[in-house]
């Protein structure tokens, strides 16, 4: 099967095995893994062949259990560099980055797009990483919390149109921006 049914078998039976988080949840898929009636009753319903179907929730058990493992080995703490290179290794080994697919596996438009998303994603990495400077020891909550504030503040500009446009700021987003025009609402 290609990287692309995988998705959406392993898709299927996240939603079929009702896996929804936690550790244990995503533990359970091994042992749902290695139950043939569990299987069975799964493969009969997604209309694959028995092996199809145990091949299939096998590779998706094995990267799983790898998945966790490389999640338990991070570092508790450390300053927002370290970590943030922890969480990009994780990510390298454990993530389909646009960069890695072949554009026969793409179209024109999903190509441009995921392409912007792997520059913005690259933008984050390289803004965390200059957060480094400041030198504080973190924990992972407190990362996470920069690493989403970061995504939250990253534009993308939608595909085939100019950057330029309208911004909506509010005063303390707008401090030292220069503008030709600005409207100011609710004055």
């Amino acid at each position: 099967a290609s990287a692309h049914q995988l998705r959406n078998i392993w898709s299927q039976a996240v939603r079929h095995f009702r896996i929804v988080r936690g550790r244990e949840d995503w533990e359970r898929l091994v042992a749902v893994a290695n139950n043939a009636e569990l299987i069975r009753d799964w493969q009969r319903k997604n209309g694959m062949t028995l092996n199809e179907a145990s091949s299939a929730l096998q590779q998706f058990a094995e990267l799983v259990v790898r998945l966790i493992a490389d999640c338990q080995a991070l570092p508790e703490s450390g300053s927002i560099g370290e970590l943030t290179q922890a969480f990009e290794s994780l990510a390298s080994t454990h993530l389909c980055l646009p960069d890695g697919m072949t554009s026969s596996e793409l179209n024109g438009r999903d190509e441009r797009r995921l392409s912007g998303l792997s520059q913005s994603f690259e933008q984050v990495m390289t803004l965390l990483k200059q957060l480094d400077r400041v030198g504080a020891r973190v924990t992972w909550g407190a990362w996470m919390d920069v690493f989403r504030s970061a995504l939250e503040t990253t534009c993308r500009p939608m595909p085939g149109q100019s950057p330029m446009g309208v911004q909506v700021l509010d005063a303390m987003a707008a401090r030292g921006h220069a503008f030709r025009t600005v409207f100011l609402l609710g004055m």
